[in-house]
């Protein structure tokens, strides 16, 4: 399993925690200190946090955003090590994210939509 393909704990626990719950496979559960991804249903004795997939946060993001500021298609693009997504007007980026885990970048730039919606 390439874990690039789900968010890292530490940003799946973001997302819960801004009130974002996407429907999700896997969980990542804690056994003894230590955090696992695991294929795990919902009576599950430990602590877990829903983990995320690529394509589950893909799937929640609008596609072309538009706003009184803002414009743009959203856009999921390399940078040296990093994965930006974004979305893009004109070839021009509007809004940019990067992370090491693309998962990562798409979660974050999940959390930022809803806190510009909700306006905080």
């Amino acid at each position: 399993m390439n874990a690039d393909n789900y968010g890292s704990q530490e940003a799946c626990e973001k997302l819960f925690k801004a009130g974002i719950v996407l429907e999700t496979e896997f969980w990542w559960i804690k056994v003894r200190n230590k955090w696992k991804l695991e294929l795990v249903n919902l009576t599950c004795p430990y602590e877990h946090t829903p983990a995320v997939s690529m394509s589950e946060v893909w799937r929640e993001l609008p596609q072309e955003y538009t706003d009184d500021e803002l414009v743009g298609s959203l856009m999921l693009w390399k940078e040296d090590k990093f994965t930006a997504v974004g979305y893009w007007w004109h070839d021009q980026c509007r809004i940019s994210v990067r992370n090491l885990n693309p998962t990562n970048a798409l979660i974050a730039l999940r959390i930022w939509l809803e806190e510009r919606k909700e306006g905080t």
